[in-house]
């Protein structure tokens, strides 16, 4: 019955936020709804940190930072979309076409069917998840200075356990080594790494390790 109430409100009350983030243990959030008009909806609300803490600041739609994780996906889809509408990529060509010659991705049960970017974005590309493996990279003290995104993925695609049973195409399982695979291609087809590239279609610079914005940024890019 609560569960109705709540659906029947459109868009849901301060209050209403506020006892569902109390019931979940969560601070704060920041809420936006946008089209290709503008912002729809916009709150803030609750604080950065448990009230308990000595640095309890509100939430703020342009100035709380959030880690994205893999909202950044979306930025790695879109940057493909672009190249594909100035020709650059197809989304059903072999990724090999793209990749260096140094580097050639086929799955190791299925070498003759291609792996396609398309596969890559919609997690059919029979590639599996290794997180224990992905976790390596964002250990403190790493040796990202060390190597780049090639050796990564090459070193995880090269181990045949990390490949699924099944055939590119055939089955969705979700993947972070797929869309960064896609991201590689990005800069092989852009003819810049994807950090210098990012820049060109909007957005100034982001840390190392992890993409990180406001809600009011990731609106506008939404837009």
């Amino acid at each position: 019955m609560e569960s109705k109430k709540i659906i029947s409100q459109c868009p849901l009350s301060i209050s209403t936020i506020e006892g569902l983030l109390h019931d979940a243990y969560i601070p704060g959030l920041v809420a936006i709804v946008v089209n290709s008009t503008g912002i729809l909806y916009e709150q803030a609300i609750g604080y950065h940190s448990p009230i308990i803490s000595n640095e309890c600041k509100p939430m703020n739609s342009s100035n709380s930072i959030f880690v994205l994780a893999s909202i950044s996906k979306t930025f790695i889809a879109v940057a493909v979309m672009q190249l594909v509408e100035l020709n650059h990529l197809n989304l059903d060509t072999d990724i090999n076409h793209y990749l260096s010659s140094e580097m050639k991705v086929i799955h190791p049960l299925h070498p003759n069917i291609p792996i396609t970017i398309r596969h890559l974005l919609s997690h059919t590309a029979g590639i599996k998840s290794n997180f224990e493996e992905e976790l390596k990279h964002f250990k403190p003290n790493d040796d990202f200075t060390q190597t780049n995104l090639t050796k990564i993925i090459s070193k995880y695609l090269n181990n045949k356990s990390n490949w699924l049973s099944e055939s590119p195409g055939n089955v969705t399982h979700y993947s972070n080594i797929g869309p960064s695979l896609a991201a590689l291609i990005v800069e092989h087809a852009s003819n810049s790494s994807d950090w210098l590239y990012i820049p060109h279609y909007g957005e100034s610079d982001y840390p190392s390790g992890s993409l990180r914005m406001s809600a009011r940024s990731l609106a506008i890019f939404l837009q």
